[in-house]
């Protein structure tokens, strides 16, 4: 399976968090550098938060005033989620530090032009591209990119915490999938697919997660020796959330992909179980083995005895 360089894990815990305040607008003569300034930056351009119609209200006063009977105040919205998620600009963009204006906005075009291929919602493609445009603004423009490096370097988890209103959190899970944040995208979404979503919204958390997960296992199966058993383990994981919290039609193509891999790689998987030392501390994981032993042979017959014996070690003729 092919491999894919990963970077770094984020550097916070993830959880719902109260919706704040509106912040204030960062103007272009802004030269410091505070913890929540680039999550500002990013909600503020592309109106992430939901901004109070202040004409209304005053369009209500003004029609109240002047009619003999008040109308009853309309009933408030309710404030808006938001989840704390951490989004490092230069990891996001696949950028790396010492990239030129013209690099960065490469990396931009690079992601842009390769959209995730599985079944995402139209929502959660906007929003990361939202989100990938906001990055490249930033990082593209000299003065912001010194102010942003210069937060970085003052309190990275800071600069890159922000708050996500709820309806853009699939497209923040697609952004940090694809760069490698597979820790952070399953931390998320375990949280979230605690709670009763809505279907188009809970789709593309299992997507990012189940995306997760395929990255996990090429990482375990680009491994010398690979790692059979923990690239088995997490597909695994993925089908199951596919099957369990997905629907029958979500990314059918997927499915089969993850089924084709584990139909090749479980019979390898197995045979490193049962070679595992004898030593208490192993059984479970041996019987483990047994029992997928059991497993590959009732669900192929022959064929599962000959894809044992294949792997063997010299082979058996």
């Amino acid at each position: 399976m092919e491999a894919l360089g990963h970077v770094g894990i984020g550097l916070c815990t993830q959880k719902l968090v109260p919706p704040l305040k509106k912040p204030s607008k960062v103007t272009s003569t802004t030269i410091t550098c505070s913890a929540s300034k680039w999550a500002d930056r990013l909600l503020g351009d592309f109106q992430f938060f939901t901004t109070t119609d202040s004409s209304s209200d005053l369009l209500h006063h003004s029609l109240s005033s002047s009619t003999a009977t008040l109308a009853p105040a309309p009933p408030l919205s309710p404030p808006e989620r938001h989840v704390s998620i951490p989004l490092h600009f230069y990891q996001v963009l696949g950028a790396e530090t010492h990239f030129l204006g013209d690099g960065i906005k490469r990396a931009y075009e690079a992601r842009v032009s390769k959209p995730p291929q599985y079944g995402f919602s139209q929502d959660a493609l906007i929003s990361r591209r939202q989100i990938l445009q906001a990055a490249c603004e930033t990082l593209a423009d000299p003065a912001s990119r010194r102010d942003y490096n210069q937060g970085l370097i003052d309190d990275e988890t800071d600069t890159i915490i922000t708050q996500v209103p709820w309806d853009k959190v699939p497209g923040a899970l697609s952004v940090l999938q694809e760069a490698g944040e597979t820790e952070v995208v399953l931390q998320i979404g375990e949280s979230l697919l605690r709670e009763r979503l809505p279907k188009s919204f809970k789709q593309d958390v299992v997507l990012a997660m189940v995306l997760a997960y395929v990255d996990m296992s090429r990482d375990a199966m680009a491994l010398d020796p690979p790692d059979f058993i923990r690239g088995r383990e997490v597909l695994e994981r993925a089908l199951k959330l596919l099957q369990e919290e997905g629907a029958s039609s979500l990314a059918p193509d997927l499915q089969s992909q993850i089924d084709e891999t584990l139909e090749e790689i479980t019979p390898r998987s197995v045979l490193e179980l049962l070679a595992l030392p004898l030593s208490d501390e192993y059984r479970t994981r041996r019987e483990e083995g047994l029992q997928g032993v059991r497993n590959t042979l009732w669900a192929v017959g022959g064929g599962g005895q000959h894809l044992l014996l294949e792997d063997l070690p010299g082979k058996i003729s």
